[in-house]
């Protein structure tokens, strides 16, 4: 039936007198008001349906459907139970459900109602994915994995399905795979900005930042707030690599239309300092400073602040900063770590030593224990 004649259909059950105390006809009405793309209507239809037939199964779940295509999950999942308790069992109610409990974070009861689906309807691929989903979900990597990977032999072009078999793959660290899989998006001209991102992240954190570039390019270019926070992470695996002149190129981009907040502020600045620092360039200091009066606790602005006046030789001001970052848990180790470093360097072996010691206990390494033990020997001469 074409538009034309559903609006002709829709009008003549208006016009009806019937229609208004007939259930039957009030739900022909919402399945036209549904296909028509009026969901309001649509549901205003259902409810004045089952008002006057408690029982009517079908509008119970159509009532559900079109909770669910507006999103509204919890009001989808109460129609839909009641559809099954009505002795409604078909693979696509219960499926609904699953999706509902999905979006609600409901896991285990997702899982269930998926597998109860996949009963009636085996091969249903969208049922097998939600279970796949599920299992992602609570854990049971492995297994959700290799069902995954029959969803995609299923359909191989559904983008959707790429996109969770690469979160799947990611947290396998199958890397490789999880960047194959993009890529692939990427020449279908599928790949979303944020996905382009984690893409170019992938590959600088694998050590291929010419095959980063192009991806960080394109993001650059409709930089939104939403994406931000990846694309500061694809940077810091730039500066991993030491490719100061990128970083700082990348930097200098900042999401369109809105402010950051301190959050995204402060890791912005925190990496701009760093670059600066390694450049050789001025403008760490004021940077660091900004981000320490925004929030006292930034552990990581504090070292930072504290190897900048090492350079400076401020060595009192270093170790006023050092201290500080010494009392923050997420820290604490660098802190012990760079102090340490710079007492070295100022010849003061003893209380290096007691900072390395300090670093060890935290995060024990065989080397840093041998460089720990060379040190004790030169305080002991």
């Amino acid at each position: 039936m074409g538009k034309g004649d559903k609006k002709r259909a829709l009008q003549a059950l208006l016009a009806s007198e019937i229609s208004v105390n007939s259930p039957a006809l009030l739900y022909n009405q919402a399945n036209i008001h549904l296909e028509l793309g009026d969901e309001v209507k649509a549901i205003d239809a259902y409810k004045t349906a089952i008002k006057k037939y408690p029982s009517f199964r079908r509008a119970h779940k159509n009532l559900g459907l079109t909770y669910l295509r507006g999103s509204q999950f919890p009001l989808a999942q109460s129609s839909l139970v009641m559809a099954l308790s009505l002795g409604d069992m078909s693979g696509s109610t219960l499926g609904m459900l699953g999706y509902c409990h999905l979006q609600n974070e409901h896991y285990a009861s997702a899982l269930q109602a998926y597998r109860l689906a996949q009963v009636t309807e085996p091969e249903t691929i969208e049922w097998k994915a939600g279970v796949a989903q599920c299992l992602l979900e609570i854990g049971q990597n492995k297994e959700a994995l290799s069902l995954m990977k029959e969803v995609i032999q299923a359909r191989p072009s559904e983008v959707s399905y790429q996109l969770l078999m690469v979160n799947m793959l990611l947290l396998h660290g199958e890397d490789v795979k999880a960047i194959a899989a993009l890529e692939w998006l990427g020449r279908q001209g599928e790949l979303t900005i944020e996905h382009a991102a984690l893409l170019a992240q992938l590959h600088a954190q694998n050590g291929t930042v010419e095959l980063a570039r192009p991806w960080l390019d394109l993001v650059k270019k409709d930089l939104q707030i939403e994406v931000y926070p990846r694309y500061l992470r694809a940077i810091e695996a730039v500066l991993r690599l030491s490719d100061w002149d990128l970083a700082e190129e990348l930097l200098s981009v900042d999401p369109m239309g809105t402010e950051l907040n301190d959050s995204l502020l402060n890791k912005r600045d925190r990496l701009r300092a760093i670059v600066l620092m390694e450049l050789d360039k001025v403008g760490a200091k004021p940077l660091l400073e900004q981000i320490v009066e925004r929030d006292p606790l930034d552990g990581d602005a504090l070292v930072l602040l504290a190897k900048v006046s090492a350079t400076e030789e401020k060595f009192e001001v270093a170790e006023f900063y050092f201290r500080r970052a010494e009392k923050i848990e997420s820290s604490k180790y660098v802190a012990f770590f760079a102090h340490a470093t710079m007492l070295v360097t100022q010849g003061k072996y003893g209380a290096a030593v007691e900072k390395f010691e300090l670093a060890q206990k935290l995060h024990p390494t065989a080397q840093q224990l041998k460089y720990i033990e060379a040190l004790r020997r030169l305080v002991r001469k």
